[in-house]
């Protein structure tokens, strides 16, 4: 009888983290670019338009003898019921005999896949001495892209955080149960300075301080800068 590994979000949550989560998307993306790993077509289905819709991704990786998929489910009205707007699912299978491996609730696995995924093309993309870093917006993922960039650059000094409307998403409970360490968050915005505590996994500049302003303010702050 074959035997297929359950891991729920609890599960998930003791084992991975921000580290863990950068190596895995940068080997993944090197057997793409090797043509040892492929991504398959997308199935998208809508219940209902911009309210309840869902995809599956799926591919396989030949170096690691597996292909899987992830079932992605985004319903708006969820919060109401207490439930997150976002449920994800996973299933692996050995690819040269096709048994199941795992079934695993990916919800916490593409947070930090994600923010894995920025911070890896920031690493190759970006100068290796860069010191800034903007991110535009606070939703769900950003404290995940700030975490794992500050992995990826460690030359990076300051992050500006333009636009936050979501100021919870910044101190988030998933990257708060991994071992981290605390940051002083400052936000500076249009209404009045509010400090949080940002607690991420790999912090390398401990005690930094970051500032949020308009992305408007922050391309002329950058100006004046380049002028000096």
């Amino acid at each position: 009888m074959n035997k297929i590994k359950v891991l729920n979000e609890d599960d998930i949550k003791k084992i991975i983290n921000m580290d863990i989560a950068i190596k895995a998307v940068e080997k993944a993306y090197m057997q793409k670019n090797s043509n040892k790993g492929n991504v398959w077509p997308l199935v998208f289905y809508e219940y209902e338009h911009n309210v309840f819709d869902l995809d599956i991704r799926s591919g396989n990786l030949d170096n690691d003898n597996v292909y899987g998929l992830k079932l992605i489910s985004y319903n708006e009205n969820n919060p109401n019921n207490n439930m997150p707007k976002v449920f994800a699912t996973s299933l692996i299978f050995d690819s040269k005999s096709g048994k199941p491996l795992a079934l695993l609730n990916a919800s916490p696995i593409t947070s930090y896949r994600t923010g894995a995924s920025a911070a890896i093309g920031a690493k190759f993309l970006a100068r290796e001495d860069s010191e800034n870093l903007l991110v535009v917006g606070c939703g769900n993922i950003a404290i995940y892209s700030i975490v794992a960039t500050l992995i990826t650059m460690p030359n990076i000094k300051n992050v500006c955080i333009c636009n936050p409307k979501n100021y919870e998403n910044l101190s988030n409970k998933d990257v708060e149960e991994t071992e981290i360490e605390s940051i002083g968050l400052e936000i500076s915005d249009d209404n009045e300075p509010s400090k949080r505590i940002a607690t991420k996994n790999g912090f390398k500049k401990a005690g930094e301080r970051f500032f949020s302003l308009t992305l408007e303010d922050y391309i002329k702050q950058r100006e004046n800068t380049i002028r000096d």
